[in-house]
């Protein structure tokens, strides 16, 4: 089971985040400001890429295991609003 879970779960992960990542800006009857969305999904992105390198006991570049908490809470707050933002606008 965990040679399953070690497989599935970042390719399913993967697949979701390029769908919020690039769904956004390939939406045809989208919104004007849809774009956001895609936005605060690379931003969450890049954050969970982060987190998932500091788990496995490896650095991503310049992201230290004490970069990476620093930066986690306004990055999600970022991506927060920029959630908001994408789903509020009406165009």
């Amino acid at each position: 089971m965990g040679t399953l879970r070690k497989i599935v779960v970042p390719l399913f992960h993967g697949v979701a985040g390029l769908v919020i990542f690039l769904g956004p800006f390939f939406a045809k009857d989208a919104p004007k400001g849809f774009w956001w969305v895609g936005i605060g999904g690379l931003l969450i992105g890049l954050g969970g890429i982060a987190l998932a390198f500091i788990s496995v006991g490896r650095q991503l570049l310049f992201f230290s295991p004490e970069f990476v908490m620093l930066i986690l809470t306004p990055l999600l707050f970022l991506m927060t609003g920029a959630f908001a933002l994408g789903f509020a606008k009406k165009g």
